[in-house]
C-alpha cells in the first residue's frame, strides 16, 4: 500500500453514474478517503493492515463473507449527521473499473448515530472481483447502532446487502440495561406493543399524544406520533452471555421504561401511565395470517430478513406487561426453547 499517498477527508460524497460512468460531487453529503490510515483499512476486505499477500485475501468469486466477528482493533464513530455513506468509506474507487483503492477493515466497529434514510443515501456493501481477487467488505457484526434514529432505518441498511453485518449490542441505548447483568449482551431487540384499535375505537394501548384523558383519540383518529410510542411502549430483546453458544440466551419482553431512549422528545410522559402497555397480537387475529401474525423471534417473523427463532432456549416476560388478544405463534417453531417464565398479572 505504498503507493497510497495522502489522507483525504472531505464534506462531500460522491455516486457512481452507471449510464454517464464518471462520477458526480454531491454537496451536502459527506464522503472519506482513509488512504494511508493502515490502522483502518485493508487492500481486500480483511483485518486492518493486511494486504493481498496475507492470509486473510480472497481468491474465491464469493462476497468473503465471514461468519465470525474479528476482535475489535479500532473504532469509527458517526454523528447524527450521517446521511448519506457512498464512495470513500467503506471504499474507494476512482472508476468503475479499477481496483478499489482500500477496503474498511474487517476488525473495526462503526459506530452508528446517524443513518441514511433511503437505499440512494448508502452504498451497496461493497464486493467485486478484479485480476482474480474478490475485494469486499467484510465487518460481520461490526456495524453497530446506538440510537433510535439510526435503528429505525434498519431496513435501509439490509436492502443495501449489510444484514449479516449489523451488530445489536450497543443498543442499550434505545432498549435499556433491563437483565444485562443476568444474561449478558444484546444480540437482538426491538419494539412490540400493540397499535391496533379496539372495536370501542378507542387503542387498545390507550395512551399517547392524540389521546385524551379518558383514553379516545383526539380528533377521533390516530396519529403516526401516537403510534410510534405506542409501538415503543414495549420491548423486546435476546440477550447472551459470554459462556452461551448460539443457539442458547434469554429472550427478554418488558415495559419501556420511562426516560428511556425510545420515548426521547416524545410529547406524551409515558411516565403517567397507569395501566400496563400491550404487546401487539402474534396470532391470527381478525383473519391476519403469517407472517405478518408471527413474532419477531419466532420462525412465522423476521428481524431485517434474520430469523432468530433457534437464538434463544429461555424466556423472560416481565410482569410490567401484557400479551395481546392472540398469541397463536408466540414461540412458533422456537425449537431450542427449554424454560419460560412468564410471570404475567
Amino acid at each position: 500500500m505504498a503507493n497510497i499517498a495522502r489522507l483525504r477527508i472531505e464534506r462531500m460524497s460522491v455516486f457512481w453514474d452507471i449510464e454517464a460512468r464518471r462520477w458526480r460531487a454531491l454537496l451536502d453529503s459527506r464522503a472519506i478517503a482513509y488512504r494511508c490510515c493502515t490502522g483502518l483499512v485493508s487492500e481486500t476486505g480483511g483485518v486492518a493492515g493486511s494486504d493481498k499477500s496475507s492470509s486473510s485475501a480472497s481468491t474465491s468469486t464469493s462476497g468473503g463473507t465471514s461468519n465470525q466477528p474479528e476482535e475489535i482493533t479500532g473504532h469509527i464513530t458517526l454523528g447524527p449527521g450521517w446521511t448519506k455513506i457512498l464512495n470513500g468509506f467503506f471504499w474507494d474507487r476512482e472508476t468503475p473499473t479499477s481496483t478499489p483503492g482500500y477496503i474498511l477493515g474487517s476488525d473495526i466497529e462503526i459506530i452508528i448515530n446517524g443513518s441514511p434514510e433511503t437505499e440512494d443515501d448508502l452504498m451497496a456493501r461493497p464486493s467485486t472481483r478484479v485480476g482474480g481477487i474478490t475485494y469486499a467488505y467484510r465487518g460481520y457484526q461490526m456495524l453497530s447502532f446506538a440510537t433510535l434514529s439510526a435503528f429505525i432505518h434498519l431496513d435501509v441498511w439490509t436492502a443495501r446487502g449489510y444484514v449479516d453485518y449489523l451488530s445489536y449490542e450497543r443498543m442499550e441505548t434505545i432498549f435499556g440495561s433491563v437483565g444485562k447483568a443476568e444474561f449478558g449482551n444484546i444480540v437482538v431487540g426491538g419494539f412490540i406493543g400493540s397499535v391496533a384499535i379496539g372495536a370501542d375505537g378507542r387503542p387498545v394501548n390507550a395512551f399517547g399524544p392524540d389521546v385524551n384523558a379518558d383514553g379516545a383519540f383526539i380528533g377521533g383518529s390516530p396519529t403516526d406520533e401516537g403510534n410510534d410510542i405506542r409501538e415503543r411502549s414495549v420491548v423486546w430483546v435476546i440477550r447472551r452471555s459470554a459462556s452461551e453458544d448460539t443457539s442458547s440466551g434469554t429472550l427478554l419482553i418488558y415495559r419501556n421504561l420511562e426516560g428511556s431512549a425510545g420515548y426521547e422528545g416524545a410529547a406524551f410522559d409515558y411516565s403517567t401511565l397507569a395501566a400496563k402497555p400491550v404487546m401487539r397480537d402474534v396470532g391470527y387475529g381478525a383473519g391476519d395470517d403469517y407472517p405478518a401474525s408471527g413474532a419477531p423471534w419466532s420462525t412465522r417473523g423476521s428481524v431485517n430478513g434474520s430469523t432468530f427463532d433457534g437464538a434463544f432456549d429461555k424466556v423472560r416476560i416481565f410482569s410490567d406487561v401484557r400479551i395481546g388478544a392472540h398469541a397463536d405463534y408466540m414461540f412458533s417453531g422456537c425449537a431450542n426453547l427449554k424454560s419460560a417464565d412468564m410471570t404475567l398479572v
